[in-house]
């Protein structure tokens, strides 16, 4: 998507005070078009010109632009001459095609394409699917309370009082 700046106080440029709305739409279409097409230097082949927007006498329109000094003929072109006020600058454009290309790598990673991946990645070396390390507590997925056996081995239990939840003068022995 692209986008076209616009300030404020555009529509009431003196410049677009003499100029009917078709030149005046005519206009806008033209500086979208530059915004669209990233021709930061304004410049529109004729061709293009003429088929900016849909006003029935596009060639009276850009006879009367270029009276108005807001668009020059150069050649088989015109210029649109202040279009820095109104498309994105350069900086934008290279962010957009970063990001673009950021985002189509870090999917790739995802769906385990590494062929553009960096030097960073560590699975791209990786040949085989392997399970990845478990966390540092070894005792993950043991059953048990976890009480150590402090009688050596022996087939006796060891008992402990044990608070009833809701009635604290209760204690039940465990074992």
């Amino acid at each position: 998507m692209t986008w076209t700046r616009l300030d404020d106080t555009w529509t009431d440029k003196p410049q677009l005070e003499e100029l009917d709305f078709a030149t005046r739409w005519h206009y806008l279409a033209m500086i979208q078009f530059c915004s669209r097409n990233e021709r930061h230097d304004g410049l529109v082949r004729n061709i293009d010109a003429r088929r900016c927007s849909d006003v029935p006498d596009a060639a009276r329109c850009l006879a009367a632009l270029a009276t108005a000094n807001l668009i020059r003929v150069e050649g088989g072109a015109y210029r649109i001459l202040g279009i820095a006020e109104h498309v994105p600058p350069e900086w934008v454009a290279k962010k957009r095609e970063r990001d673009r290309d950021r985002k189509r790598r870090e999917r790739a990673h995802k769906a385990g394409d590494h062929s553009l991946c960096g030097e960073t990645c560590t699975s791209a070396n990786v040949t085989t699917t392997v399970t990845p390390n478990v966390t540092a507590n070894a005792g993950t997925g043991r059953d048990g309370t976890g009480r150590a056996d402090t009688t050596g081995g022996s087939t006796e239990t060891i008992e402990w009082e044990t608070a009833v939840p809701g009635r604290p003068d209760l204690k039940v022995v465990s074992g």
